[in-house]
């Protein structure tokens, strides 16, 4: 297929890097950063093309079938003003370390820690990042994708890797004004 360029790793850069190394090679403005053993449907991609996308905005889905609902914060915009009074919510913390988002590349791009290797904690570094920096999130009302969940996956391979800095960044988050 002609609009389709495969590239492929010569090593494994982890998660975080991957993303990164993904977003620099899209040609495309915007992006779905989505793990590869997740799924979506046409339907996803209709409801992307409907919203009006904005570059300091990432697109987060409501609901990561069968096990992450995040519904509760559908229709909700995320920032630095707010995000600290949404910590402890129930599955919130899980929701920001889930980086299956519609993203504007050079925004995202920006605001990326190269020299760190945070593993199983990437996700939710680079909100704190994303939000850090003045940008936003929208949990999009009936953005759903299919997220399997496997001994096999990055995060059970690799959580034992990550250490504190989850919780580290967890702490940080609390106190984002």
């Amino acid at each position: 297929m002609p609009k389709i360029k495969l590239y492929r790793n010569l090593q494994n850069r982890d998660c975080y890097e991957n993303k990164y190394t993904a977003l620099s090679y899209a040609s495309n403005e915007w992006a779905i950063l989505l793990d590869s053993d997740n799924v979506i449907r046409k339907e996803y991609i209709d409801l992307i093309f409907s919203l009006n996308w904005d570059p300091s905005v990432c697109y987060m889905p409501s609901f990561a079938e069968p096990h992450f609902d995040y519904r509760e914060f559908a229709g909700m915009i995320v920032s630095k003003e707010n995000v600290a009074s949404l910590m402890g919510r129930r599955m919130f913390d899980t929701m920001l370390n889930c980086m299956n988002y519609f993203v504007n590349c050079k925004e995202y791009i920006k605001i990326w820690q190269p020299d760190i290797k945070p593993h199983t904690a990437d996700s939710i570094l680079q909100n704190y990042n994303w939000f850090a920096a003045g940008n936003k999130m929208l949990v999009v009302p009936g953005l759903s994708y299919f997220h399997r969940v496997h001994d096999g996956s990055h995060y059970q391979q690799n959580v034992h890797k990550t250490g504190n800095l989850y919780n580290e960044i967890v702490e940080k988050l609390k106190f984002l004004k």
